[in-house]
Formats: C-alpha cells, structure tokens, sequence
C-alpha cells in the first residue's frame, strides 16, 4: 500500500494587533471644580477693583483741598475785601501765590472790569494742613478800590491762589475762588459764588493779553 504522507496542521494566520493609538480616555467634568475656579477668577478681578477704587479715595482724602472766606479789607479806605485761605487737606501745600483779580464793578456809574492786584501779602510759601492766613487783595500798603462804598453798587471778585501739593511737587495747581457784592443802599454785601469755567477762561485771557507776571 501506497505510504500516506503526513497530513500538515494549518495553523491559522495571526493578525498583528492594532495599537489603541489616540483614545484617551476624557475625565469626566467635575461642574463643582469649574464653578469653583470661575469663582476664585472673578473674584481676584473684584478685590482688585476693590483695591484700585481705596487707593483713589485714599489719594483724594490726602490731596490738598483750600478753602476761601471773605473777611473785612486790611485797609479801612479799601472797598475790596480781604480773602482768608485755609487749607483744609491733610498734606501741605508750597510754593503758594494768591492774587486778587476785579471781573466787574459798577463805581459811581461806571463799569470797571478785569483788574488785579496783590500775589499774598505778605507771601506765604507754605501752607501746612489747618494753617489759615489773610490775603490783601491791595498791595501791602495801599487800597485796591479806594472810593466810598456809597458809589460802589456792585463788585465781582476772584482769589485765584497758584499752589504745588506736597510732595508732588512737580506739579502746579490752581483754586478759583469767587465773591460778589452787591449794596442794599446802606452798605456791600458779601456773596460766596462758585467759579465758572469762562471765569478761569477770561482770566487766562486777561493774564495773557497784559502779560502780567502771574504765577
């Protein structure tokens, strides 16, 4: 009888596995964590909103604040008032000029405008915090208006007071400070009036058209 050859076991063809390239496995969202960081964010642009808005009150509580009263003239003879400045801040203020300027007066009939005088008398250089001093809005030893109050009907006039706050001292400031009079036929009257806008305009004009030494 024919031999039989041996019959061959087929072995099945093994496919190379595949790597699992690329599935990462996503974590699930934790809505607690991203509602806690949403939180801490907004939060630390609050308090620094917070920060910023104290520094501000903090720096305009410390800046210089004047203030401005009318008082009697030095001068018995001199219609024009004398202006008590009182700095009224926490910090001091150097370098301080004041000056009297007339915006309007009715004398005797006649309209008088745009005259000024005076730069402190006497000077001062320094205003500590609560010091108070007197301006006369003359010369030290002359009047401004020199005619009786009888003939003054009215009269509008400014201190305008030229300062640098410490310790900013690079840079300068200026306060308006307005008064009007007016006469009941017995006598002037004094009226404390905020300054305007075209207040200041027409005393830069004045200043630059007479090219007066101020500050």
């Amino acid at each position: 009888m024919p031999s039989r050859k041996p019959k061959r076991k087929h072995k099945q063809s093994q496919r190379p596995e595949i790597p699992n390239v690329g599935r990462r496995k996503i974590p699930a969202t934790n809505d607690g964590s991203r509602g806690t960081s949403w939180l801490v964010r907004h939060l630390g642009t609050a308090l620094t909103a917070i920060g910023l808005v104290v520094g501000l009150i903090a720096l305009i509580e410390l800046s210089p604040r004047l203030s401005a009263a009318q008082r009697s003239p030095f001068h018995a003879a001199d219609q024009v008032p004398s202006v008590e400045v009182t700095n009224d801040g926490y910090l001091k203020v150097t370098d301080v000029r004041i000056a009297c300027f007339v915006m309007d007066a009715e004398i005797a009939g006649n309209h008088l405008s745009n005259m000024m005088a005076g730069s402190g008398s006497p000077i001062q250089k320094v205003l500590e915090p609560g010091q108070t001093y007197s301006v006369s809005c003359g010369e030290e030893k002359s009047t401004f208006v020199n005619a009786p109050e009888s003939l003054v009907s009215s009269m509008t006039v400014e201190a305008v007071a030229i300062y640098r706050p410490w310790p900013f001292t690079f840079f300068r400031s200026r306060r308006f400070f307005k008064f009007l009079g007016t006469n009941n036929g017995a006598k002037l009257n004094w009226y404390k009036e905020p300054p305007t806008d075209s207040d200041e305009r027409r005393f830069d004009e004045f200043i630059k058209s007479f090219h007066v030494p101020f500050p």
